[in-house]
């Protein structure tokens, strides 16, 4: 299916726009990462995984019930990408969450992919019953 629909000037602009906030978005992030986080003491590192991980936990929790969809191997492997002692800070910010925390569940979730996780978790699939297929 074809279409031969124009964008016009108002919505060129938007869009052109949108490009630039999410650009600005972007290099906000790298800043953060490349000149604020890394000169963060080791506290200052426990206090941002605290809220990042708490706020996570919380709103996954609220929105499907399940704390521990915050938790994949990509989520994992890009923490540790950005913070190499995460798997360190993160047994100060169990400490602190307030609430058990599921080590045991915790692990199964950053050792599985994140599409894989949310077929179970969203359809009740026990992983065991998926056949992955290349394509």
């Amino acid at each position: 299916m074809s279409s031969d629909y124009q964008l016009n000037d108002e919505e060129k602009n938007i869009l052109q726009r949108h490009k630039q906030l999410a650009e600005m978005e972007r290099q906000k992030g790298d800043f953060f990462w490349r000149d604020e986080y890394v000169n963060y003491s080791i506290e200052k590192k426990v206090q941002y995984w605290l809220a990042n991980i708490h706020h996570g936990m919380r709103q996954q929790g609220e929105a499907i019930g399940d704390n521990y969809t915050e938790f994949s191997k990509e989520w994992y492997l890009l923490v540790k990408e950005r913070e190499p002692d995460f798997d360190f800070i993160l047994k100060d910010v169990v400490l602190k969450l307030g609430f058990d925390f599921d080590w045991k569940e915790y692990h199964k979730r950053i050792s599985e992919p994140f599409f894989l996780l949310l077929f179970v978790s969203v359809f009740g699939i026990k992983a065991k019953n998926l056949t992955l297929r290349g394509g």
